[in-house]
């Protein structure tokens, strides 16, 4: 991550991953003091379950990574079980 330029509160980032060779640019506004407030369609049931969850860390993203370099783009062969109903159960 490189910083291109600030404007009072708004930066410029350029954003490079190395191992993908994937690049962005990021405007973002930083500025001090409260946070601002979260604006949100998620349950306060929902935030718990969330919570409880594992981090994705950078295995995961690794992991995918791998899977999408040799991904096809092929959804109907991925969710389909081979046996007629078209759909997998990630549960």
């Amino acid at each position: 991550m490189q910083v291109l330029g600030r404007h009072s509160d708004l930066w410029f980032l350029s954003v490079y991953c190395p191992i993908c060779e994937n690049e962005g640019l990021v405007a973002a506004i930083l500025e001090k003091g409260q946070m601002p407030k979260l604006i949100s369609d998620f349950s306060a049931d929902d935030i718990t379950r969330l919570h409880e969850i594992d981090v994705v860390d950078s295995k995961d993203a690794l992991g995918l990574h791998d899977f999408l370099e040799d991904f096809d783009g092929d959804f109907i062969k991925l969710f389909s079980t081979g046996d007629g109903s078209d759909s997998k159960d990630f549960c």
